[in-house]
């Protein structure tokens, strides 16, 4: 599960990963789940940690509790083209070059991704996108989600509900600064947001819903701004 450049050491059930390339390289081209623990990830010339589940996989998650970086690309980059979940589980922080976090899934199942800390240099804190054969997507932050342009983008075109609920968001560039919570919905479910703090640099909050019949409800605590 690397790409042969990588050390790593064995620590509590979690490993500690360093790469030339990429810290954590792994792809499943075969049925079943694909699967990814670790602690402390350093990706020095691409992304920290990328996760491919190709067709004929099922679920992709990956749960981090330490600090995963990337000095040039992304902290995780996670695609599912499976028929199950893609879940994102990090209890440290996250810091990309481009995006922090990066979750795309393709065909079946739910897109969660539970963060405390993210930060995507020139891009997105949280990039999160479930495709038309999907259901749910749900974004969670606990801690402080920063991008260059979006602080949280979700775009969901499942069946299902796209949630978001965020203590501190932003997107606040000055050049390209665009939000500090972005959330489209072109599928069956609801828009339901709920923040705590949130700045943009042109929107604070930006939420469309194409869903026919369906609902848009935000809560917005603290305060909310846009530059």
């Amino acid at each position: 599960m690397g790409d042969g450049s990588g050390t790593a050491s064995n620590a509590a059930g979690t490993v500690d990963v360093t790469g030339a390339n990429f810290g954590i390289y792994a792809a499943n081209y075969l049925a079943g789940a694909l699967t990814i623990s670790a602690n402390d990830v350093t990706g020095t010339s691409d992304d920290a940690i990328r996760a491919r589940n190709n067709f004929g996989g099922s679920t992709l998650s990956v749960t981090t509790s330490g600090t995963v970086s990337s000095n040039t690309d992304d902290g995780i980059d996670a695609t599912n083209r499976g028929t199950g979940d893609l879940t994102i589980t990090s209890t440290g922080s996250v810091t990309g070059a481009q995006m922090g976090i990066r979750a795309n899934n393709y065909y079946g199942g739910a897109v969660t991704v539970s963060a405390e800390n993210a930060t995507g240099t020139t891009g997105f804190g949280i990039n999160a996108t479930n495709g038309p054969g999907g259901t749910s997507l749900s974004v969670t932050s606990t801690g402080t989600v920063t991008g260059d342009m979006v602080g949280i983008f979700a775009g969901n075109a499942g069946t299902g509900d796209l949630m978001i609920t965020s203590t501190n968001a932003s997107g606040t560039g000055q050049v390209t600064g665009m939000g500090g919570v972005v959330a489209i919905n072109t599928g069956g479910g609801a828009v339901v947001i709920e923040t705590d703090n949130t700045t943009g640099q042109l929107d604070g909050i930006y939420a469309i819903n194409d869903a026919a019949g369906s609902s848009i409800e935000i809560t917005a605590l603290g305060t909310t701004t846009s530059d």
